[in-house]
């Protein structure tokens, strides 16, 4: 649908509240008008000021969020952050409550969050908040939430909404989130649930799979959880892939040095963790 057919700041709509039917029909073409098929000759201003003008056509559901995160995507692709926040604010409260409103007050968010901003980012958040939302809007916000709150000091908000969350990218967050507070014993449930959910349950692992067993043996190990570190040991060990990963993942899950017996190991584990350490650094050498 071209653009001329929808109202715009030249040809403002009357104040007469239009029937549902015609309201039907202007929210289908302008969300015609905004689909990527329907750009061609849309440059990607035209494209946000139609937005901007029309916010209250926003459709509902999930072709809400979907048209909300495209225009969005379209206005920060132009690398322009100082034009994006009062865009994104002003679609925020002109668009009706609902998926849309809610998707632009996510990215609304993650961009405050960007900009150093966490206050402003849980501000956005609760003012757009809907009951309910598709699994992916409802995950990227509480992510954004708990990245939020977690900067502001409130570890326990974060790791709530984390664990209420219950999604793979939710487990990964809550992991690292605990890993950086040096949480150890919550690092070792997150890394569990995340590699229950992403690692193969037989055959060879990737080099990235490796890792994260390697970082939930270092948290085990920094928990002082031996019985995990040997079930971890007797169960993967044998399924990681030949390396520098491996050799970790080895030293991490042997059994601590008890007696003499021990020492040529613990000799041979230290040379491994030196070797570890210098690694980076001879790799970079010329």
């Amino acid at each position: 649908a071209p653009a001329g057919d929808l109202p715009t700041a030249a040809t403002p709509r009357s104040g007469a509240r239009p029937s549902a039917v015609v309201g039907a029909k202007l929210r289908a073409i302008f969300a015609e008008s905004l689909m990527p098929t329907a750009q061609a000759s849309l440059k990607p201003f035209d494209l946000v000021a139609m937005a901007e003008e029309n916010a209250d056509l926003m459709p509902d559901g999930e072709a809400g969020q979907r048209l909300a995160e495209h225009v969005s995507d379209q206005l920060l692709e132009l690398d322009l952050p100082g034009r994006a926040t009062p865009f994104l604010e002003k679609m925020v409260a002109a668009a009706p409550q609902g998926v849309a409103k809610s998707a632009f007050g996510g990215r609304l968010a993650a961009l405050r969050l960007e900009q150093a901003n966490p206050q402003g980012a849980i501000d956005a958040l609760k003012s757009t908040v809907n009951g309910s939302l598709p699994p992916t809007l409802l995950e990227s916000r509480t992510l954004t939430f708990a990245t939020a709150v977690a900067r502001q000091g409130d570890l326990a908000s974060a790791r709530n909404a984390l664990v209420d969350l219950d999604t793979e990218a939710g487990d990964k967050a809550l992991a690292e989130l605990s890993e950086a507070s040096r949480a150890w014993p919550a690092a070792v449930v997150a890394w569990s649930r995340y590699a229950a959910r992403v690692l193969p349950p037989r055959g060879p692992y990737t080099d990235a799979q490796a890792l994260i067993l390697l970082r939930l043996a270092g948290a085990a190990a920094e928990a002082g959880d031996s019985d995990r570190l040997a079930k971890l040991r007797t169960a993967e060990l044998t399924r990681l892939p030949p390396g520098k990963n491996a050799d970790l993942f080895n030293l991490l899950t042997a059994k601590p040095v008890r007696d003499v017996a021990d020492l040529p190991r613990a000799a041979r584990e230290t040379a491994l963790v030196g070797g570890a350490a210098a690694g980076p650094a001879a790799s970079a050498s010329p």
